[in-house]
């Protein structure tokens, strides 16, 4: 019930991404400002970011160095309260 970040494996365009992850129950908006804030702030670095019982790192790539190519949401630690 308290969970908000998936990881799973999916296919896309004939190939399969063995490990993925995506925050579950959030705003896009919130997605939206999260990754534009890492994109612009620190090029092609993961970015530390806490939330209450969650560590995680936001890995952005980038795509011509004006683009995001992908972005998602690494949990690095869950502290289980």
């Amino acid at each position: 019930e308290n969970k908000h970040i998936l990881a799973l494996q999916f296919s896309w365009k004939n190939g399969i991404k063995p490990k993925g992850s995506i925050f579950i129950g959030v705003s896009p908006e919130f997605e939206f400002a999260l990754y534009t804030l890492c994109f612009l702030t620190s090029p092609n670095e993961r970015v530390k970011v806490s939330f209450n019982i969650y560590e995680v790192e936001i890995v952005c790539h980038h795509y011509n160095q004006k683009h995001i190519g992908t972005t998602y949401p690494v949990l690095v630690k869950y502290l289980d309260v």
